[in-house]
């Protein structure tokens, strides 16, 4: 019935042929033309609005120009981003208004809506303005309030009384003037002649004043509740689970919700009755829920855990790409396994330290006495003892204990939820809560136990652990000595890495890359079919209102044959990612450094080596062709230099592409058990010039891209609300936006 009344109304709107034009009593002159539908006004502006190529080369001129204008006055990065933008978009705006003001197809569409569409854009730009405007005065005055709030010593401590402030403050403030934004707009929009602009805001204001007010209680029938409860109660059994997809048909995510909510507002009659009720109902069942199943069966003290030989996984979950069921990832350990790690875990510490050489302050032979005392008793021992002492009491104790509360639920649960909402007033909660926070973790925690800790460690445990007498100068760093200054120490150095090392380690990288990419190019194959026969079920069964249930055959089998085939797919895939991350994945790459020739010598050749994968293979699996790859990067088309320096940024730090200098401290980097010979015969036959003027290398860190943010979408209300009814037409200025950013 909506569709057709939607039909409906779009039919009549498009076909609407009354007038247009109109004269307000202060003879201002009206074109309402842009509150009409018309799908050819918009197919005109998507092909008016394409940025040609001179287009483009101008604007990228002019960036570079200005850019290196204001460099010239040294300007910091801030100052150049910032006006850079704003100068481009005014550039920009020139170019697409011109264009729109001499289009004859927008004439003949209806005549002036050319001038109209630039006058709209202008005067949305113009509220946006006033709009930021606004909300940095506002921000000003709300940090000028914060300084004056930290008078309040004790009460700025306290983040509930400090919000609840800010809040009230903010609220106040706005409240002086709320108009403030449509005054400045409408003096703003006279100034540039925008009068059409400013009868709307002036009629938005007045209407504000004078008869909102009196409508909305004239008219509003339908009051929303004060209050909104929700009460959640426990699925009990993993069958009964739900699986909520929250995502697209294209991409789903599937999350399992393992609980199911009951609501009750203050519109209906008793409702504290009938809440006291589904409070005291679903209580119960949680009750028996928790201490009948979870407690005794599930959970780290249950009998399973005591008695059970290996550790166990409860309870369900799902994955988030297929929507099947799954053994969840939480593990729990029992008796027996804790014992099994606990052993295991002291053999390793006993392996570890006889395999490590005898570097440390204090010599092996002493150490071993202390490290045979520490892992076979104080570990091994009273490990064991304690387990075996507490562990079997614990659990029993608490499994019994809650199956005694499960089984005598009925008699004290009542008592419980009276208790809570009767005894317990919980409007007072908060204000006793920041009691509690000030008095005792505030003054007794941090203000008298803390520094009795200190003390006690300082002058107890720290001499107490030092052991002077038998210390030696180490020979290399531990967790109780380091070398911080002396002979072959510096404070700040570089390591200097041969071109053929670079090359291996950028392959490497490219070909995690690929991995990757070949990665979700088979997931895309493989949830293809189950996407398609949903997207078909959805076309000829969604307007019966009937819903596909992934958990009957032959969906459920397809489903789970994808899931094996995926997992199959990743366990081969991380065999060989992991093996590649951990020749690349190092703290110090950031350091490593090239001289200067050296530099020159692997940009040019890992160009060729990134042009090589991501031609023969990475593009491929992305579907994606190389131009918008260097449209991502902010590159020209086959600027496949640039991609490389990108690359090799990534893969070692931005301040890769500085060489080292005569004044800098590095260290030869040497690779053992790798073939590099392949990088070395590649650079013996590279075409390499003298001069090498092919690159340009850089000797302060790559300055950051300027990217300009979307700052200038913003929708008035006059304008925006007509809009969104419609659905078929958009602001100008968002369709100039776009396709400045395409």
């Amino acid at each position: 019935m909506n569709e057709t009344i939607d039909a409906m109304l779009k039919e009549n709107n498009e076909n609407w042929n009354g007038p247009f034009h109109f004269l307000t009593p202060q003879n201002i002159k009206v074109d309402v033309y842009l509150f009409k539908t018309n799908n050819k006004l918009r197919k005109v502006l998507e092909e008016l609005l394409v940025i040609n190529e001179a287009e483009k080369t101008d604007l990228e001129r002019l960036k570079i120009e200005t850019i290196d204008l204001f460099k010239s006055e040294n300007k910091s990065k801030s100052e150049i981003k910032d006006l850079v933008e704003k100068i481009l978009f005014k550039e920009f705006l020139n170019k697409m208004y011109d264009k729109i003001i001499k289009n004859e197809e927008l004439n003949l569409i209806h005549p002036g809506l050319g001038q109209l569409l630039v006058e709209q854009s202008k005067s949305t730009l113009i509220i946006k303005e006033v709009c930021d405007q606004y909300q940095q005065e506002i921000n000003y005055h709300m940090d000028k309030y914060s300084e004056q709030l930290k008078n309040h010593k004790i009460r700025f401590l306290i983040n509930a009384w400090v919000d609840e402030k800010m809040e009230a403050e903010k609220e106040r403030y706005t409240n002086l003037n709320p108009y403030e934004i449509h005054i400045r707009s409408i003096e703003k929009c006279k100034e540039q002649n925008l009068a059409q602009s400013a009868y709307f805001l002036e009629r938005e204001v007045e209407f504000f004043k004078q008869k909102r007010d009196k409508l909305e209680r004239e008219y509003k029938k339908i009051k929303n509740p004060s209050k909104v409860f929700t009460f959640k109660r426990f699925i009990w059994f993993p069958k009964n689970y739900k699986v909520k997809n929250i995502g697209t048909n294209k991409s789903p995510k599937y999350i399992l919700e393992k609980s199911i909510g009951y609501t009750n507002s203050s519109s209906y009659l008793f409702w504290r009755w009938m809440n006291f009720l589904m409070r005291t109902g679903i209580n119960f069942l949680n009750f028996i829920f928790l201490f009948g199943l979870v407690i005794p069966f599930s959970s780290p003290v249950s009998f399973r855990a005591l008695f059970s030989i290996k550790p166990f996984y409860p309870g369900k979950d799902v994955n988030p790409r297929t929507g099947t069921l799954i053994q969840s990832s939480t593990k729990v350990n029992s008796y027996f396994s804790r014992l099994r790690a606990l052993w295991n875990h002291i053999q390793v510490s006993r392996s570890k330290f006889e395999s490590t050489p005898d570097k440390g302050l204090i010599g092996k032979g002493l150490q071993r006495i202390f490290n045979v005392f520490w892992n076979y008793i104080i570990k091994g021992l009273f490990g064991t003892l304690g387990l075996s002492l507490i562990n079997p009491i614990l659990c029993l104790s608490c499994s019994i204990g809650s199956l005694a509360l499960c089984i005598s639920t009925p008699l004290w649960y009542q008592i419980l939820t009276l208790k809570n909402r009767i005894i317990t007033n919980s409007t007072s909660l908060p204000r006793l809560a920041r009691f509690f926070r000030v008095f005792i973790w505030d003054f007794f925690i941090c203000g008298l136990l803390q520094p009795v800790a200190a003390l006690s460690t300082s002058l107890v445990l720290c001499p107490i652990a030092s052991s002077a007498r038998n210390a030696k100068i180490p020979s290399c760093d531990t967790f109780i000595a380091r070398r911080v200054e002396g002979p072959g120490i510096a404070l700040d150095y570089f390591v200097q890495a041969k071109p053929e090392q670079i090359l291996a380690a950028l392959e490497v990288a490219l070909e995690i890359k690929i991995i990757n990419s070949y990665l979700k190019n088979i997931y895309g194959i493989l949830e293809q079919p189950k996407n398609d026969f949903k997207k078909l079920f959805d076309q000829l069964f969604k307007k019966y209102s009937l819903e596909l249930n992934s958990s009957l055959e032959p969906y459920s089998s397809v489903s789970e044959n994808v899931s094996k085939n995926v997992k199959k797919y990743e366990k081969e895939a991380n065999k060989r990612l992991s093996h590649l991350n951990k020749i690349i994945k190092n703290h110090q790459s950031s350091k490593i450094r090239l001289s200067e020739k050296d530099l020159k010598i692997v940009v040019l050749e890992a160009a060729k080596i990134i042009k090589k994968h991501y031609l023969d293979s990475i593009l491929n699996f992305m579907n994606k062709k190389p131009h918008a790859l260097f449209v991502e990067n902010n590159l020209r088309d086959d600027d496949w230099k640039g991609l490389a320096e990108i690359e090799l940024e990534t893969l070692f730090g931005k301040g890769f592409l500085c060489p080292l200098e005569e004044t800098d401290y590095y260290f030869s980097l040497s690779i053992d058990h790798l073939n590099l010979a392949k990088y070395t015969d590649m650079l013996a036959s590279s075409e390499i010039r003298d001069d090498l003027e092919k690159v340009n290398i850089k000797y302060t860190p790559k300055s950051e891209i300027l990217t300009i943010d979307n700052q200038f979408n913003y929708i008035n209300h006059f304008y925006g609300s007509i809009y969104n009814k419609s659905h078929h037409f958009e602001n100008s200025s968002e369709i100039l936006w776009s396709k400045f950013k395409n």
